[in-house]
């Protein structure tokens, strides 16, 4: 009996011990200085050793669970540089609100920021296993940018579109045919995908693709206008209204986000890299110049 007891504290005191040693920011959800959990500081370092232009400090999506450490972390497998950011959500894996709307995600966000007018290109190099099996119509988002509305004004909102203050302007992400850069129909009420990498083609899983996009944010049809080059070759070349001036500000997060998941019972665990995150005034912010001038066509 006395055994048991003595046994009983111990596991006690260690569990005790354990819970200590994690300590939780609960004010924006996310881990300051984790064990066992997502170490954001580690993933900040990855960021700001790539160097690329001013993205601001990555923090932990609030939708992410901070405590599930495997879902975020680093990786000596990279695209440039010595280590990348591994994402990966298992099945199951959903947290807080997600949970409740057909959701899992691991992501990661940065700082929102007034762009209206502004010229910026944007840089992210992505790697997707090649055993990764096409899962549609569950939706995989890679990259996005966020607009942020402050009031949603009754004769500004559209049926289907403009109905929350959190929306999506653009978008990398798996679709069915291959993965696409989308003008997104949350905000401009039209729904523009343009292709990038065609599963068709084998070119999208088991390699590294290096994304550079160029966006004019204006609300001006004639100034407006969004390119994109993958590895170096032109696949997005719109011009029209790149912004709306019911816009504050807008904010880059990027991991795996996936909608839709009740279509796919056999999803798994699914799996990503990211690296070359970077965000710049021109391309020599987030790329080096052999890089930048080797875009084509311009």
């Amino acid at each position: 009996m006395i055994k048991f007891v003595l046994l009983l504290l111990l596991s006690l005191a260690a569990t005790s011990q354990a819970t200590a040693a994690i300590k939780w920011n609960n004010s924006s959800g996310s881990a300051s200085s984790v064990e066992g959990g997502i170490d954001i500081g580690k993933i900040n370092k990855i960021i700001n050793e790539d160097g690329l232009g001013a993205m601001g400090e990555a923090k932990i999506h609030s939708r992410t669970n901070p405590k599930n450490g495997e879902q975020i972390t680093t990786s000596d497998f990279s695209f440039l540089n010595e280590k990348s950011i591994k994402f990966q959500v298992a099945e199951g894996q959903c947290f807080d609100e997600d949970c409740k709307t057909d959701r899992e995600r691991a992501e990661i966000t940065f700082p929102k920021k007034d762009m209206k007018n502004k010229e910026v290109w944007f840089r992210v190099a992505f790697f997707i296993p090649k055993e990764t099996q096409v899962m549609w119509p569950m939706r995989w988002s890679i990259w996005q940018i966020k607009a942020d509305v402050p009031s949603i004004k009754e004769d500004w909102k559209e049926e289907g579109c403009r109905t929350e203050k959190n929306l999506v302007l653009a978008m990398i992400n798996v679709k069915k045919s291959g993965v696409s850069l989308t003008r997104h129909g949350d905000l401009f009420c039209e729904h523009r995908d343009f292709p990038l990498a065609s599963h068709y083609h084998k070119e999208t899983f088991g390699k590294w693709h290096d994304v550079i996009i160029n966006i004019k944010f204006s609300a001006n049809s004639e100034e407006g206008f969004m390119k994109a080059y993958l590895n170096g070759k032109r696949r997005v070349n719109f011009k029209g209204p790149m912004y709306d001036n019911e816009i504050s500000k807008i904010n880059v997060r990027t991991g795996i986000y996936n909608t839709f998941i009740k279509e796919r019972s056999d999803r798994g665990t699914r799996q990503m890299h990211v690296d070359a995150l970077g965000m710049g005034e021109s391309c020599e912010d987030i790329a080096d110049k052999k890089t930048c001038d080797k875009l084509s066509p311009k």
